[in-house]
This record gives structure tokens, C-alpha cells and sequence, in this order.
């Protein structure tokens, strides 16, 4: 926490000082988040896999140079994390197995300072960006089908799970893209790899187990830039 909010303090700060002297713009992106939950111990019937949601926000450039950029982002983000767990029914003379398929989606807040260096190239611009991240979390949900193999009845449930994760989430993010100047506006296209870098789950009341949960997830973004 205190990592985040020392570079917070000094991006605004730098901020604050370019703007005085060079430009200020907007930008507004959409996209696609592939997100997972990485476990400590994840449990031996379970294999995870990654999560397709959607993200879409706004940032702030203060443009320090040509070269270089302090964004600042504010961009609403799914996360989570897909499940399947496999049991043996053992009262079944068939011996079939029972699935247990899990999404869980977890909404987020997410406020990202980032530092961008651009290398023009006439009109094509591309860029790397690195930076970090805070994200608070807006809503966690489950819902899970249930069946044997082979058989076509399902058991469903959806519920809420916000009890079993914290509200505040850290991490870093790094990536690159690349800009194209249209007029006064400029289109854009980037991709980030975010790291989480803090324990997101909440313990279950009573329990002496320790897993830490961790989120990842691989940003894809377009979007325009004035």
C-alpha cells in the first residue's frame, strides 16, 4: 500500500508540473480482460482455466515530452476465474464421474497510474507502458451447472461470493501498443499483462487453512485518444 501510494504522490506531482507546460488529453477504451486466479494450493480434483470478461474506462495523458506520458486510468474491470472439480460418485455401479463447472466473475474498480514511452515513427506510434494498480472490488458472484457424465440433467446455482474475497486488490501491470493519428483525435490499440501481487481471498469463518489467491489477467484495449 505504501509502494502505491509513494508512486501515486510522484506521478501526480510530475503530472502536475508537465501539464504546466505541455499538452493534456483524454482517452476513452474498451475491451476484453482473459483473467485467472492463480492458488498457493490449488486442489488436486480441480483444474482452473482463464475467464473472457469485458473492460472499459477512461484515462488522463499529461504528456511530459513527446517521448513520454503519465496516464492515469480509471477503467471498470471483470475479473475472476473458470473451474471444473471431478469427483468419482462412489454409489454409482457405473463408477461415472461428477462434474462441477465454476464461474466466478469479480467486478473491480481499477485506478492505474502508468508511465507510456512512445517512439514515433511519422504516424505510427508505438509504445511500451509499465505501471501499478489498485482495484476495489464493486461485486463477486458464483454460479456453478452441476452433472454426471453422460447424463443430460443439470444442477445449477448462482449466488453472491462477495464474503469470500477481500475489497481492495494491488498489483503492477506492464505491456505495449501503438497509436495512429487520425485529425485531432488518435486511435489506439495496447495489450497489458496485470500481476496481482496481493492475497485476495477472505478466509472462511473458522478455518485454519491458508490460500493465497491471486489475481492475473491479460488486457487487450482499443480506443481514442483527444
Amino acid at each position: 500500500m505504501r509502494f502505491f501510494l509513494s508512486l501515486l504522490s510522484a506521478m501526480m506531482l510530475v503530472s502536475t508540473t508537465a501539464a504546466a507546460d505541455h499538452g493534456v488529453r483524454i482517452g476513452l477504451k474498451g475491451g476484453v480482460n482473459f483473467s485467472e486466479v492463480d492458488r498457493s494450493t490449488p486442489p488436486e480434483e480441480t483444474t482452473y482455466g482463464q475467464r473472457t470478461g469485458y473492460g472499459a474506462g477512461m484515462e488522463l495523458d499529461v504528456l511530459a515530452s513527446p517521448a513520454v506520458c503519465f496516464a492515469l486510468d480509471l477503467l471498470y474491470l471483470q475479473k475472476g476465474v473458470e473451474a471444473r472439480a471431478t469427483y468419482v460418485e462412489g454409489s454409482d455401479i457405473e463408477g461415472r464421474e461428477i462434474y462441477i463447472d465454476t464461474n466466478t466473475r469479480l467486478d473491480y474498480l481499477v485506478f492505474a497510474p502508468m508511465i507510456r514511452f512512445t517512439a514515433a515513427r511519422g504516424g505510427f506510434a508505438p509504445y511500451v507502458q509499465f505501471g501499478g494498480e489498485v482495484g476495489y472490488l464493486l461485486e463477486a458472484s458464483d454460479s456453478s451447472e452441476s452433472y454426471r457424465d453422460g447424463s443430460e440433467d443439470r444442477l445449477t446455482y448462482e449466488g453472491d461470493a462477495g464474503a469470500r474475497y477481500h475489497e481492495f486488490d494491488f498489483g503492477v501491470c506492464f505491456g505495449g501498443g501503438f497509436e495512429i493519428p487520425a485529425g485531432s483525435y488518435a486511435l489506439f490499440f495496447e495489450g497489458r499483462y496485470s500481476l496481482g501481487l496481493s492475497d485476495i481471498g477472505e478466509p472462511a469463518e473458522g478455518s485454519t487453512t491458508t490460500i493465497e489467491q491471486k489475481n492475473r489477467g491479460i488486457y487487450v484495449f482499443g480506443g481514442l485518444r483527444f
